[in-house]
């Protein structure tokens, strides 16, 4: 009976369904591999890693223009809609919904024709086929223009009608129903694709610009779900005598949860700090800055706790030339009776600690085994006056001085 429910709770969670109309973009052109489009991305995350995804109905067709798109009943255009991939037909795909708002329908047509009808055109077809979307109830998202400098789209006024288009789109329809497929994408000086995400023929997009496509669509959350966190970075760098950590990432739970751990041998990872993502929801940066790292090899990762599941990033290592011996800590301040001294050392040794004054006399003299790299040393101070000293290790090729309060 559980197992029953369980499967049932599965079942009933993918429920939703997503059309997604366009042109080459839409149907994966500049990709290496069809999985490595955005539509397939986006059907692999929400399908099969989230499971809520039903279905998803690749309407994009290469050379596809917003007229194409267009309800069956329109016939005024320069070409006629087509009734297998137009907003009819995706309209007609999620009726079978219970509920209209779990079905979403994606247009994308960034450029098609664009240098040739007017903008106001543009904007009317659109809001033709947003009005036809939303009229039963699903949800609709518009994409802007994309960078495109091929033909006749290599001009200087062109090129500001497409950035027009773009602002047009995202003015007219607003942040929430709009996807930005132009931002970010291109260079300043001319708007041509940026190398990393160039597919190299100055239309599409390779297989990075297609993540970035669907990084975004899952970053509108188009479903209105709550989403699992998308760590987008994480670094760990070294600076001067600490190690700086830093990573970015898609938080839609404000009680996610990130735990920074740190290993010397990648095998055993103690915590090390603990942040929240607090109020904030979105993308959002984060820093932490290790100022006792271990004198050699370091090794950081994150446990992520997002509400629903754990997870771990990837490990970021910091590599640092091991000293023979390190005083890593000397405790309390200002001490009492004791002292302790935490010390690393490369291998067993005998060591001699010397304990002298302000005025560099020397007040006591102690011998010690170091058994181990990690070492904890307590020494009896009660007898010295309040003042300031410095703790001398003494080894057979080196001397290491550390200061303290008494």
């Amino acid at each position: 009976m559980l197992l029953l429910a369980l499967c049932s709770v599965a079942g009933f969670a993918q429920t939703k369904k997503v059309a997604a109309m366009g042109s080459s973009t839409t149907a994966g052109q500049g990709a290496s591999v069809s999985d490595s489009s955005w539509v397939r991305r986006f059907s692999a995350y929400y399908k099969k890693q989230l499971g809520v995804l039903d279905t998803i109905y690749n309407m994009g067709v290469n050379g596809y223009t917003f007229y194409s798109g267009m309800p069956s009943s329109y016939t005024t255009g320069p070409t006629t809609p087509d009734p297998q991939r137009n907003v009819t037909r995706a309209v007609n795909l999620l009726k079978t919904l219970s509920n209209p708002a779990d079905g979403v329908i994606i247009v994308n047509y960034p450029s098609n024709n664009y240098n040739i009808y007017s903008i106001a055109e543009i904007m009317n077809g659109l809001q033709l086929i947003y009005d036809s979307a939303t009229a039963f109830g699903n949800k609709c998202f518009i994409t802007t223009t994309q960078p495109r400098t091929d033909g006749g789209f290599n001009t200087s006024a062109i090129k500001k009608k497409m950035a027009d288009i773009k602002d047009s789109i995202i003015n007219r329809f607003g942040p929430l129903h709009t996807l930005n497929f132009w931002d970010g994408m291109f260079n300043p000086a001319d708007t041509t694709i940026k190398a990393i995400y160039s597919a190299g023929d100055n239309i599409h997009f390779n297989d990075a610009g297609h993540r970035v496509l669907f990084e975004r669509v899952v970053a509108a959350n188009v479903f209105s779900i709550p989403l699992p966190v998308v760590l987008a970075q994480f670094h760990a760098v070294q600076k001067e005598e600490n190690v700086l950590i830093n990573w970015e990432a898609t938080c839609d739970n404000s009680n996610t949860r990130f735990s920074l751990q740190r290993s010397e041998d990648n095998n055993q990872f103690e915590v090390i700090n603990e942040i929240t993502a607090g109020s904030s929801t979105g993308k959002q940066q984060f820093q932490y800055i290790d100022k006792d790292p271990l004198p050699g090899n370091s090794y950081y990762r994150l446990q992520i706790y997002d509400g629903i599941k754990t997870s771990f990033s990837g490990i970021a290592v910091i590599k640092r030339s091991t000293p023979a011996l390190l005083i890593k800590k000397i405790y309390p301040v200002p001490a009492n009776t004791n002292i302790t001294l935490e010390i690393f050392a490369a291998g067993p040794q005998n060591i001699t600690i010397e304990i002298i004054n302000a005025s560099g006399i020397l007040s006591a003299r102690y011998t010690r085994a170091l058994h181990s790299k990690q070492n904890k040393l307590s020494l009896p101070v009660a007898s010295l006056a309040a003042g300031s000293y410095f703790a001398r290790i003494i080894t057979k090729s080196e001397t290491f001085t550390q200061s303290f309060m008494k």
